[in-house]
């Protein structure tokens, strides 16, 4: 039993070295380019006036920074051998705020382009009109500074302390009451309730675009239903991103329930808690990362404004060029 037992952990140790070696030098790179992009394209003068866009925008720069503080620590952990979560308890409690902070708005925002696409596919005026009421901006400084305050409590109770499935020290939190309540909350909110909001709003903005299609056609003029268009590749974006948010997120939060509950007991159980660790820790930056890649697939729009934004940069450059070429000729 023993010798199958370090088989199977050198096995899964291999395994961890690899995964944290490599996934992050891809997910890096190709998360924040994506979403610079996203940025980008959000910005362009045909989708910033649309309340969806703005929402999806600052969801891209939530992105940024869970990418950034969470990436770019397991590269100078795993791959410089330095350990600055635990070298530090101002970056430790920095960290982690950061991204619990950003991981949460990311998805939030998202909601909220949902909720946002559910109100202005409803046939009723009164209902349009009130999705309007309420600028997305302001509506997005608000939900940051209340999820701000929110976790601060992380700063607070998060310590660096020894692991009960790794033997190296860990920055998190202490004691196990609050241990289970922020794994808890995290189920409950980041892997469970938002998604689950999410679908159900996105599969009546489905239901809405079907019901009130036909009558849009013969109501609205050219212009209209060009923006309409538009509006339904943002929901059909939307739907798509939300499936992949709940296979990224569910994983991750159900493992750190279970790890809180079931505490591993002995050497073997905890290098498998560790290897699933590695794998859910690594799925939950996959929206974050790749949400550029789902944007491009699933709307037209996006990809149409994308290639113009190149395209004005292309003959931007093209025309200083021969306007410096002119000016040399002519002296």
């Amino acid at each position: 039993m023993s010798t199958n037992c370090s088989h199977t952990t050198e096995i899964l140790q291999s395994f961890c070295y690899h995964f944290n070696y490599y996934i992050p030098l891809c997910y890096l790179p190709i998360g924040l380019t994506g979403n610079l992009l996203n940025i980008l394209t959000f910005t362009r003068p045909t989708l910033r006036t649309n309340s969806c866009t703005i929402f999806l925008l600052y969801s891209s720069i939530a992105n940024l920074f869970h990418l950034t503080f969470g990436l770019v620590t397991r590269i100078v952990i795993d791959q410089y051998q330095y350990d600055i979560e635990t070298n530090s308890i101002v970056f430790c409690k920095l960290k982690y705020y950061i991204m619990y902070t950003s991981a949460s708005l990311s998805l939030y925002f998202v909601l909220l382009a949902s909720i946002n696409r559910y109100y202005q596919t409803k046939s009723h005026s009164r209902q349009w009109c009130f999705s309007q009421l309420f600028h997305p901006s302001k509506i997005s400084l608000v939900l940051t500074l209340v999820n701000c305050l929110i976790y601060l409590h992380i700063p607070v109770r998060f310590r660096i302390n020894h692991s009960s499935t790794r033997s190296r020290l860990v920055c998190y939190a202490v004691e196990t009451p609050y241990r289970i309540f922020i794994d808890v909350y995290l189920v409950i909110t980041w892997s469970l309730s938002t998604p689950c909001l999410m679908f159900i709003f996105s599969v009546r903005t489905i239901r809405n675009l079907q019901v009130t299609e036909p009558q849009r056609k013969r109501k609205f003029n050219r212009r209209t239903s060009y923006r309409k268009k538009t509006d339904i590749q943002l929901a059909v974006m939307i739907s798509f991103q939300i499936v992949i948010i709940v296979c990224s997120t569910l994983p991750f939060g159900i493992q750190k329930l279970f790890s809180t509950f079931y505490p591993a007991r002995t050497t073997c159980h905890g290098i498998v808690e560790s290897s699933i660790l590695c794998l859910t820790r690594h799925l939950s930056f996959t929206n974050s990362t790749f949400c550029f890649l789902f944007y491009i697939l699933t709307a037209r729009k996006f990809r149409h404004e994308l290639i113009s934004y190149f395209q004005e940069i292309f003959c931007s450059r093209c025309c200083e060029r021969k306007i410096f070429q002119r000016i040399r000729s002519t002296s």
